[in-house]
């Protein structure tokens, strides 16, 4: 913490303060979203970095979305987002649609392993998504992995943002929004596989 006598008490860059009373400073998920004590606001709580808010500057910005790790970036155009999205949806569609009818063609051959070995991809691919998001010690090559994996995903959520479709706080909005906006998420992923079956 940086102390500039008195009551004038603040975090260091990478730590936020919990409250103006509290002598805990806690250190943030992404150490570059905190800012710590800075001039000309001089918050005593600690600044947060342009796109980021709220507790830990955990929360991302109206106009910012969530790529990975906590980290926030700049949404895309609105209308070339939605397009992007119809496009990544109509795509999905038919790649499910067209992996059903693959499998069904191959129930009936008696030698047929494409289907399988489609399956045990996709498998493993669903499980090292899952758990490269949990917070474990793994071992360094599994981290060099993840790490490898990530730029991808960042790419993809600077070219289309769900949450940014979704997203309707103004500047002032609080964290109720951004509840509504994970339960609006979640509603929507349990309804694909309705939707796809229907397809």
């Amino acid at each position: 913490m940086y102390c500039y006598g008195g009551s004038n008490v603040g975090p260091k860059p990478g730590y936020w303060r919990s409250s103006l009373t509290s002598d805990n400073f806690i250190a943030c998920l992404y150490s570059s979203a905190c800012l710590g004590y800075v001039s000309p606001s001089n918050n005593k709580l600690g600044e947060c970095f342009t796109g980021y808010q709220n507790i830990l500057c955990a929360d991302c910005q109206p106009g910012f979305s969530r790529t990975s790790d906590f980290q926030c970036d700049k949404c895309p155009n609105a209308t070339w987002n939605i397009i992007r999205l119809l496009l990544v949806f109509i795509a999905v569609v038919v790649g499910v649609v067209f992996m059903i009818r693959s499998t069904l063609a191959g129930a009936l051959q008696r030698k047929n392993v494409q289907s399988i070995y489609i399956k045990i991809l996709m498998n493993h691919l669903q499980l090292l998504v899952l758990t490269s998001s949990f917070n474990f010690k793994w071992p360094d090559k599994v981290i060099e992995l993840f790490d490898s994996l990530k730029p991808v995903a960042q790419v993809s959520t600077q070219i289309l943002s769900f949450d940014c479709f979704l997203d309707s706080r103004s500047s002032s909005g609080g964290s109720s929004n951004v509840i509504r906006l994970y339960y609006q998420k979640m509603i929507m992923y349990a309804a694909l596989p309705l939707v796809m079956a229907a397809a």
